[in-house]
Formats: structure tokens, C-alpha cells, sequence
């Protein structure tokens, strides 16, 4: 599979602090139909601090939950998604869908 992961950084007023959302998307192509099939899997973090020891690394806030998923052509411009979910969408949600035993997504 190809992966990428993007951080995004935004002040969370609950924790008075910034909130770190890591989304990693993979993408895998089938070798029968040469159709591209993504989803993008999402996590929120906060970073911990100590006053004497400084940075001590990330805190999970939410379990790994599914972003987005479909099939993208190879095509230019054509997109189908058969799944999707609100990209701003925090802890809370309805139906978290987990990413894959033994995979992890670190900030």
C-alpha cells in the first residue's frame, strides 16, 4: 500500500491546549479492476508537558477512527466515494470505526 500521513494543529478550548490530528492515508490499488481504493484514518493527540522535564510525548484523546474511504480512478478528475464522514468531526462520534490490529498512527 502507499501511505501518507498529514498533522493538523488546532487550539482545543475543553483542554486549553493544542490538539494534534494525525490522518494517514493508504491507498491500494486491485490488480483486477486497476481501481484505486483509499481510506483515511484519523487520531487526535495532545501533547504533554512538564515544567521540569519539558516535552513528554503524545497522549491519545480519541481511538483511531475512519475519515473517509472510496475508490478514486486513475482517470483525471473522477472521484467516487462510497463512504464518508465529517472531516471535522472530533471525539464523540456515533459509529468509530478502528484501524487494523497491530497498526498504529503516531503523531
Amino acid at each position: 500500500p502507499r501511505v501518507s500521513e498529514t498533522t493538523q494543529v488546532r487550539y482545543d478550548p475543553r483542554f486549553q491546549s493544542e490538539v494534534l490530528r494525525v490522518l494517514r492515508r493508504e491507498e491500494y490499488t486491485d490488480a483486477r479492476t486497476g481501481q484505486i481504493y483509499f481510506r483515511v484514518i484519523g487520531q487526535e493527540f495532545l501533547e504533554e508537558h512538564d515544567y521540569i522535564y519539558g516535552h513528554l510525548g503524545y497522549r491519545p484523546l480519541t481511538e483511531p477512527y475512519l475519515v473517509e474511504e472510496g475508490y478514486a480512478s486513475t482517470a483525471k478528475g473522477e472521484n467516487t466515494k462510497q463512504y464518508e464522514t465529517n472531516f471535522d468531526q472530533m471525539s464523540g462520534r456515533q459509529t468509530p470505526s478502528k484501524i487494523e490490529p497491530g497498526e498504529i498512527i503516531t503523531p
